[in-house]
């Protein structure tokens, strides 16, 4: 047997499972201050959820970055009676849907996430449309980086779940 290096293939380039593990400790350590004294994980209940910047921040530490793949509208059909009686059906815009690839530098897909936002939660009711469109963006963003880069977020001592998808009462 010759004695060759096995190349890295993960994003710790770490060349073993307690090198993973060493290389993601090392990072939560420091993630988690930053996090706290930034503001980037509030606390909802007695747990902290991640925002999204922190989510874009563990990213960059480890050369993952997010990248919208698609936004498209989300319709549904409406019923209206004319003052007449007359029946009216039409479609309305009630969100928007975002899909998210997180990537690394070389351009490896490493996660894949579709998130909404639509008037029919509380806060959104009558938001402006761009603003949805942006929210569906934030959510598929903290997903599709949560796909990769969650147990770091754990180890931290954070919870996974990103900040965005939290009610504001955290139930």
């Amino acid at each position: 047997m010759t004695d060759t290096a096995i190349a890295p293939s993960n994003l710790f380039q770490a060349t073993g499972p307690l090198g993973v593990i060493d290389q993601a400790t090392r990072v939560a350590g420091p993630l988690a201050k930053v996090l706290v004294d930034q503001n980037l994980a509030p606390k909802i209940g007695d747990r902290r959820y991640v925002m999204v910047e922190g989510w874009t921040l563990l990213g960059n530490m480890l050369g993952v970055f997010p990248l919208t793949v698609w936004t498209h509208p989300i319709e549904e059909e409406v019923t209206e009676y004319a003052p007449d009686g007359e029946v009216i059906h039409r479609m309305a815009r009630i969100g928007w849907e975002a899909c998210v690839e997180a990537h690394t530098l070389s351009g490896a897909v490493v996660g894949r996430a579709e998130a909404q936002c639509t008037r029919h939660e509380n806060r959104w009711q009558s938001r402006d449309d761009y603003a949805l469109r942006a929210m569906a963006q934030t959510r598929a963003t903290s997903r599709a980086m949560r796909g990769p880069l969650g147990f770091v977020v754990k180890l931290a001592g954070m919870e996974a779940t990103a900040y965005e998808e939290m009610p504001p009462d955290g139930k």
